[in-house]
């Protein structure tokens, strides 16, 4: 009886001892891919990869949206204000990001904004960020130095797919609809300035436009 034990016991031992192996080894290439893509060392080339292949799961589904005109907002003093009195009769550039996503992602992102947007066009900006707690917002909003308006949104935030997938995004909001949405990567700085160059001309034309009507 001993030994049909023992041997028992050897088998368990050797299939635990396995699995733990497997589990680390799997555990260790997932890790490895995931600092392949976001890494301080990553390959452009599986970047743009990655930006390729978000526009079937996320960018897609949430171009063209429409946004809840009603939702509330918080600013940097809690005064609550709905998303349809932000952007007036003019086109918004939202930047939106989550407490979760990195701070060199976010002030990567936020440079290239300040530099593009300065002087008279900072009021068509608007940073949006999590309500993780009224102490956390408050301290993030300082933290970033932004010349921008921050504001926060409850967990719902905006409803796209975009969101909570640890990646920093934005967007044109334009008549309460989302219009060309936007991952930029911290790896690629010069595609972030095109995008937001771009964001600015348009910016631009349409102002123009509406003052002929």
């Amino acid at each position: 009886m001993k030994n049909y034990l023992n041997i028992f016991l050897t088998c368990l031992l050797i299939g635990l001892t396995i699995s733990t192996i497997v589990s680390f080894k799997n555990n260790k290439q997932s890790e490895e891919k995931i600092k392949e893509i976001t890494g301080p060392q990553s390959d452009p080339t599986v970047l743009k990869t990655l930006f390729f292949d978000s526009y079937l799961s996320m960018i897609i589904p949430s171009d063209g949206k429409i946004l809840n005109p009603e939702l509330i907002l918080r600013d940097t003093a809690l005064r609550s204000i709905k998303l349809k009195s932000l952007a007036d009769s003019k086109n918004v550039l939202v930047f939106r990001f989550s407490y979760r996503d990195c701070d060199e992602c976010v002030n990567t992102i936020l440079k290239s904004l300040e530099k593009t947007f300065k002087a008279n066009m900072s009021s068509r900006v608007i940073v949006v960020t999590d309500m993780y707690t009224e102490k956390d917002f408050l301290l993030k909003s300082r933290f970033y130095k932004s010349s921008f308006r921050i504001y926060a949104t409850d967990n719902i935030g905006f409803g796209l797919p975009l969101e909570n997938k640890n990646l920093p995004f934005v967007f044109v909001m334009s008549s309460g609809r989302v219009i060309k949405p936007f991952i930029p990567f911290k790896e690629l700085p010069e595609e972030i300035d095109i995008y937001n160059e771009s964001i600015k001309e348009f910016l631009n034309e349409t102002d123009n436009f509406n003052k002929k009507k």
